[in-house]
């Protein structure tokens, strides 16, 4: 009996999970052959699911000198270790929590050693040979694991909170995002989101000199500085589809206006900000420099303007702006407070749904985590909820065969749900592969697909495949459906229950094929 793989050359993401009705869906087409589908139980497995590009990340600070990066083999060890030890805390009551690893981490590069302001000589225009090459074996080493990067450069020493710290040559600045940016472009398949950062404390893009309005010819540009380093990091970008996330909104109304030809309307606030009078829709079009743009929030719920995230009295309609990009775009950061959780009487997630929430640090803050494990919603506890519902979560909801011509063209109609609060990334395209496994086959995780005609899944809510099942013989195949990058890696699990770890794949149904006599 031959063991026969489904090549889908195509991406897939979305899976829902509804038990449902076992009934047979079936054409016969009279004398020839017919296809019969009965669709499995389609239900939550209820399990914290590690998926590419999404949930708790663990921290790993990287310093970069002028003669390389410090401690690498030690840091290259610990991307590639199969459970990463860098795990920061969980609610101690959640015992079953403790040994869970993590996929995503965030790497903090530490390029202060060339800012006269720490090494006290001078500021020196190029990240050497030994720093670049370094930063390329990091990355590199993501590559064969199913781990992946949010990245961040600055020139915080050691990323503890320094102030004034960036070189005083504002080209030096440009000039090394130049040179960082290349690099990204060379590893897009391990990034999740690069943060923008490289000024301020923790390259947060506040409070330094080069965070302020610059008054020319009678007219303010807000955030000038930054929108320059914004400006040159998308140059570098071009040739790659990675998103690009700033620390505030107001970075990115600063960009539109000064590069897409939108007029804001900006004007000084009480704390001589600059913001637009009005905060218009923007919705940014495919394939464009600001498709790219999203937000990286490191005061997540400290407040009602997140410590300064958003303008505090503008907090909604700050959301409602960045919907346009934090719907395709990772968001998230560090937790600082509890703002709009709740008590334990009434408790809300909004504040994650509302902004497409995709990753949060699990080593900050723990109290706060604490205190999520004492609240119920949805029937556990918030912080387990956060867990399972951290970016996105697709189940496998319905999948309807149907004979086009005999077995020479069958059509699998493939549904799904998003119960996550965020989508999958728009540069996370994957592809897609089926599975039919006769059913006295045990699984070797070795079988080779077969060619079929899919669209790439991008999290749409019906994927369509089509397929030649003639070279199949007769008989019953279970029918499992994978979701990758076209090398195999960075596969995404569906939250269904009927995961085969061996095929990578979750299993759909069962498939009862009747071949012509002449087949």
């Amino acid at each position: 009996m031959k063991k026969v793989l489904f090549f889908l050359s195509s991406v897939l993401l979305c899976f829902s999970c509804k038990t449902q009705d076992s009934s047979e869906k079936e054409i016969v087409q009279e004398n020839t052959a017919s296809v019969s589908f009965v669709c499995g139980e389609l239900k939550d497995c209820n399990e914290v699911i590690f998926n590419p590009d999404m949930g708790f990340y663990s921290v790993i600070k990287v310093k970069v000198t002028q003669t390389g990066v410090q401690d690498k083999s030690e840091i290259i060890s610990l991307i590639k270790e199969d459970s990463n030890p860098l795990k920061g805390d969980y609610p101690e009551s959640d015992e079953a929590l403790w040994d869970l690893s993590y996929n995503l981490l965030h790497l903090e590069f530490d390029i202060s050693d060339y800012s006269k302001a720490v090494n006290g000589s001078s500021d020196i225009m190029e990240l050497s040979e030994e720093s670049l090459k370094g930063v390329r074996e990091i990355l590199s080493a993501f590559r064969g694991t199913e781990k992946t990067a949010v990245v961040r450069f600055a020139y915080d020493a050691d990323f503890d909170g320094n102030k004034n710290t960036e070189p005083e040559d504002f080209s030096v600045i440009l000039n090394h995002v130049k040179q960082i940016s290349e690099i990204y472009s060379e590893y897009e398949d391990v990034i999740t989101a690069v943060e923008c950062g490289i000024i301020g404390p923790w390259g947060e893009m506040h409070s330094s000199k080069y965070a302020a309005s610059v008054e020319i010819e009678g007219n303010i540009k807000p955030d000038y500085y930054i929108v320059q380093v914004m400006h040159e990091y998308l140059e570098g970008l071009k040739s790659a589809d990675i998103p690009f996330l700033v620390r505030q909104p107001k970075f990115i109304y600063a960009y539109l206006n000064t590069y897409c030809d939108v007029d804001y309307n900006f004007k000084l606030d009480s704390n001589n900000e600059s913001y637009p009078a009005a905060i218009p829709t923007y919705i940014p079009q495919y394939g464009s420099d600001e498709y790219k743009l999203g937000l990286y929030n490191d005061g997540y719920l400290g407040s009602e303007s997140d410590s300064g995230t958003y303008k505090s009295s503008d907090r909604s309609a700050e959301i409602e702006f960045l919907s346009g990009f934090t719907d395709h775009t990772p968001y998230g950061g560090e937790l600082i407070g509890n703002y709009g959780i709740g008590d334990g009487e009434s408790v809300s997630v909004e504040n994650f749904t509302n902004v497409h929430a995709s990753f949060l640090n699990i080593g900050w803050n723990r109290n706060f985590f604490y205190q999520f494990n004492d609240l119920i919603y949805s029937g556990e506890s918030l912080f387990q909820y956060l867990y399972k519902h951290l970016g996105y979560r697709y189940l496998l909801k319905d999948a309807v065969f149907t004979q086009k011509d005999g077995l020479k063209s069958v059509q699998m109609d493939f549904t799904f749900e998003n119960t996550g609060f965020a989508s999958l990334p728009y540069h996370r395209k994957k592809n897609v592969q089926l599975f039919f496994i006769p059913s006295e086959s045990a699984v070797s995780g070795n079988e080779e697909p077969l060619n079929i005609a899919s669209e790439l899944f991008t999290g749409q809510k019906v994927l369509t495949v089509t397929a030649d099942l003639s070279s199949l013989d007769s008989g019953s195949y279970a029918v499992y459906v994978k979701f990758s990058d076209s090398d195999g890696t960075h596969v995404i699990r569906p939250a269904n229950t009927g995961w085969n770890s061996q095929l990578k794949a979750v299993k759909a149904g069962v498939c009862t094929l009747k071949a012509s006599e002449t087949n």
